[in-house]
């Protein structure tokens, strides 16, 4: 079957992946695959990462009160993707706005 769209989203899901990081299997720690199960208000939250789905649970529970830092390897939001640096920066700034915090440049 041929399918004609002017404009289309493939939304093909993805799975989540837990870094290598010492001491992480031992520490208490979802994905988004279950984030939205959980029954308690998280008081904090560090997010690992800041793809797109990363930084919508970031703004999601920071506006429901959860005190949210997201750590990113690059500089900038969107670096390592060759994003729209303007369009990062707003981003950037309106997540802040919402109470996200970052931590850029993290590695270790």
């Amino acid at each position: 079957e041929t399918l004609k769209f002017k404009k289309a989203v493939i939304a093909s899901g993805g799975r989540p992946s837990v870094p290598n990081v010492p001491g992480l299997k031992e520490a208490p720690y979802t994905t988004n695959e279950a984030l939205f199960n959980l029954q308690v208000l998280p008081p904090r939250m560090v997010i690992l990462g800041a793809g797109v789905i990363a930084l919508e649970m970031a703004q999601c529970f920071a506006l429901f009160g959860s005190q949210v830092t997201v750590l990113v390897r690059a500089n900038k939001l969107f670096e390592s993707k060759q994003g729209d640096p303007e369009a990062a920066e707003i981003l950037q700034r309106e997540l802040e706005k919402s109470g996200v915090h970052f931590l850029f440049g993290s590695t270790k």
